[in-house]
């Protein structure tokens, strides 16, 4: 890798800094009353008003309100009322305790506390359990064994609507908050849950614990309530059982509460942020095999899968395509023939015939994901005495021994493996009974696979989770990203990714869109329902944009480098964004009602931001709901006006980079950008635009950054980007940028006439030392 520093004579400005500014949000608190009952104010205003607290002993429930429950039930008296404080990982807090005593029998009872924190904006509400809890189980998922908080639902004269995710790989579910909301919960989603209104203001709602075996949900026994808790489904709770439920306030949008929130579950528990050099995968460009692959289950003809491998390895070498690394899907191990699980985690000898070290050096000994799915109740490892849950009736065994993890994966490293992809999270989850009915089977299974990873130095990318699962990998550093969305097919709806993409980056994972076809030729042989790509330039586009892997799986001879080469550097990095896409804050706040009839407006934003303080934003519009759509540059960058910059250069990229060479359009502060008309069609073509800008500066200069890729500003990129005036060849950049020897970096700049100014450099040992380029 060499590093090359370029001197630019062109008049630029001082620094102005683009970074955004909140101001202080307002104050989230708490009104306890003696008898129990509360209100939750954001500011000045009510958001949300308790209902019951309760929990379910045996059969019967005990509640705090005969009016709130329905069917059988006993009442709960509070007492013991009393002001408390402490200091937790979130900072010093003050608060109520009370304690909650069965009428019908004084050795049931349980404890709540309510927690104002003085540093951060946010209530923590939890309920403990001295004695533990014996629970007859009822076999809802959307019920819950206790109730605190509890939030009433009804009609705000501010209206309030919400978003939630739910199911397999946390769908979004947004709607109106009120007592006709369809909202339900439950074990496979509610959490995290966001209430927030027109303004941009908002509260989330989560568990901050025991996230596998938590509910949040409309709870069928507590009437037309939001009830916050631990799931029916879970038969008994341990002496000194506790849960902990937060809510955090904010204003500055759904995406950055959440983002605040997430904050809050990594400092609980310790875990950083991933980083975008975390593994591999993440960094470099990839090919991948899994569903949606041209070679999912599918060789090269009259050849095995080790021969198609190293045949597929020598075309990217050969089409120059700096492809790193390879992924390898569950076509590789033994599984068991009447359920699909797996049986034995070694490559079988028709696939492999000299293993799987062997084609780890066939092509180079390039690095390794390797997928894993449920384990079967008659596996192969039962015998070498491993620990696992056997559940007969599921067909599956849970494996909740570190040593088993470490056998396994420390023979999956010596092949080449760098990522252990657990997939089916969802299907041991749900299919067995230990991970919904016990408090530590689910916690036990994700523990002993994330601590032999961290051992090992191996990460993990979870795939198929519930949104319990993207929470409970905030406990596990190892766990660095997190697939967001369904498997692709050519043509398929995988490129929608950015509600999904607000979760992973709140909870401190990178999302990963999947793999994805570069071509719009007919890839012919393959079986999918079709083997036509109808938007090639969408997904590409989307997958580096993801902040993810990178990881193309067309047919050999299909690969289009013209659509992989404008996402990564010539040694494979990928040139990310500093953050995945998510959608534009006035998307919640103007287009609620397509949000509500389950129409995602696809209208993205991202951005790169220079260490100097400098942004540039990259704009995505998708499909017909995006079209019409306005804003301004102050919807990019909160009180854009007071950053001194007041005006931008905004460009179309495909556009741009196309044989009509559009130019950058110049466009002022309170100037409104409409989203033009985009028009899908019968065929499963989506329209788009991807639109990129970058702040004009005060003398009128902009730095256009590296025009023919997809961001143009990337930190894989540009170290350093400063400025200022040169004495008597005048003002200057300073450009310092990465890139492999013999490298061409195309860099742009649009002067006080509007003209853009196209600069080539070329990185090679001659220049380690710097050199200087001129326009």
């Amino acid at each position: 890798e060499m590093k090359a520093t370029y001197f630019v004579v062109v008049a630029l400005a001082v620094l102005v800094s683009l970074v955004a500014v909140s101001g202080n949000p307002p104050k989230l608190t708490v009104k306890v009353q003696t008898n129990g009952q509360y209100v939750i104010h954001l500011g000045t205003d009510i958001w949300l008003e308790s209902a019951g607290t309760g929990f379910r002993s045996g059969s019967t429930w005990h509640a705090s309100s005969d009016s709130d429950i329905k069917g059988s039930h006993a009442l709960l008296q509070p007492s013991g009322y009393k002001a408390v404080s402490g200091t937790d990982k979130l900072g010093f807090w003050r608060g109520t305790e009370l304690k909650w005593t069965a009428s019908r029998n004084s050795s049931l009872y349980m404890y709540t506390t309510f927690k104002s924190y003085e540093y951060v904006n946010a209530i923590g509400f939890v309920q403990i359990f001295p004695q533990g809890l014996h629970i007859s189980t009822v076999e809802d998922n959307h019920d819950v064994s206790t109730s605190f908080p509890t939030f009433r639902r009804h009609s705000y004269s501010s209206p309030k609507n919400y978003l939630t995710y739910y199911n397999t790989f946390a769908e979004t579910h947004i709607g109106h908050w009120d007592d006709q909301s369809t909202f339900t919960g439950g074990v496979e989603g509610g959490i995290p849950f966001v209430l927030f209104d027109a303004h941009n203001q908002g509260i989330v709602i989560s568990p901050m614990d025991n996230f596998m075996i938590t509910s949040q949900t409309v709870s069928g026994s507590f009437a037309n309530a939001l009830s916050c808790g631990i799931s029916a489904l879970v038969n008994a709770l341990p002496d000194g059982f506790s849960h902990e439920t937060i809510l955090y306030g904010g204003n500055t949008g759904v995406a950055d509460i959440l983002y605040g929130y997430g904050s809050l579950l990594l400092q609980s528990s310790g875990k950083p942020r991933t980083r975008q050099d975390a593994d591999l995968f993440i960094q470099y460009l990839s090919y991948y095999t899994d569903n949606g692959a041209y070679y999912y289950y599918k060789t090269y003809p009259n050849t095995n899968y080790a021969q198609t491998i190293e045949l597929v390895n020598n075309y990217t070498i050969a089409s120059k395509l700096p492809v790193k690394l390879f992924q390898f899907d569950s076509w590789w191990y033994y599984q068991e023939a009447s359920t699909g699980a797996l049986l034995l985690w070694e490559p079988r000898p028709d696939i492999f015939p000299k293993g799987m070290r062997d084609v780890y050096e066939s092509i180079g000994r390039k690095p390794l994901t390797l997928h894993n799915r449920y384990f079967s109740a008659k596996n192969d490892y039962l015998n070498k005495g491993f620990n696992f849950i056997v559940e007969d009736k599921a067909k599956m065994a849970l494996p909740i021994d570190v040593n088993l993890f470490k056998y396994i994966m420390g023979l999956a490293k010596d092949w080449g493996m760098v990522v252990y992809e657990q997939d089916w999270l969802v299907t041991t989850y749900l299919s067995m009974q230990a991970t919904r009915t016990t408090v530590h089977a689910a916690d036990q299974w994700l523990t002993a696979m994330a601590d032999a990873a961290q051992q090992l130095g191996i990460t993990v990318q979870y795939c198929m989770p519930l949104p319990n699962h993207i929470l409970q990998s905030t406990k596990y550093p190892s766990v660095t990203h997190i697939r967001a969305n369904d498997d692709y097919q050519p043509g398929n709806a995988n490129w929608r990714i950015s509600y999904k993409s607000m979760l992973h980056h709140a909870v401190g994972a990178i999302p990963f869109k999947d793999d994805f076809w570069t071509s719009n030729l007919e890839e012919s042989g393959c079986h999918y329902r079709s083997c036509i790509e109808p938007n090639p330039d969408l997904v590409s586009l989307t997958a580096v944009l993801s902040t993810g892997p990178v990881g193309p799986s067309d047919k050999i001879n299909f690969l289009n480098t013209s659509r992989v080469l404008p996402g990564v550097r010539a040694d494979g990095l990928i040139l990310k964004p500093d953050r995945p896409p998510m959608p534009m804050n006035k998307v919640f706040t103007n287009s609620i009602s397509h949000l509500v009839t389950n129409s995602e407006v696809e209208v993205w934003n991202t951005f790169s931001t220079i260490d100097s303080g400098l942004s540039w934003h990259y704009i995505l519009a998708a499909d017909t709901y995006a079209s019409g759509f306005t804003f301004t540059l102050s919807d990019l960058f909160n009180n854009f006006s007071k950053t001194g910059v007041k005006s931008a250069m905004v460009w179309n990229w495909h556009e741009y980079n196309s044989n009509n060479k559009t130019m950058p359009q110049k466009v002022n502060e309170g100037q409104t950008l409409t989203i033009p008309t985009l028009r899908s069609n019968g065929n499963g073509h989506i329209g788009f635009v991807y639109w990129v800008i970058a702040p004009v500066l005060s003398n009128g200069w902009t730095f256009l950054g590296e025009m023919n890729k997809y961001v143009t500003m990337s930190r894989q990129r540009f170290v350093e980007v400063s400025w200022g005036n040169g004495g008597g060849n005048g003002a200057f950049v300073n450009v310092r940028f990465e890139g492999q020897s013999g490298e061409t970096v195309r860099m742009g700049f649009v002067g006080p006439k509007e003209n853009v100014i196209a600069l080539e450099c070329k990185v090679g040992a001659q220049y380690e030392g710097g050199a200087y380029c001129s326009g």
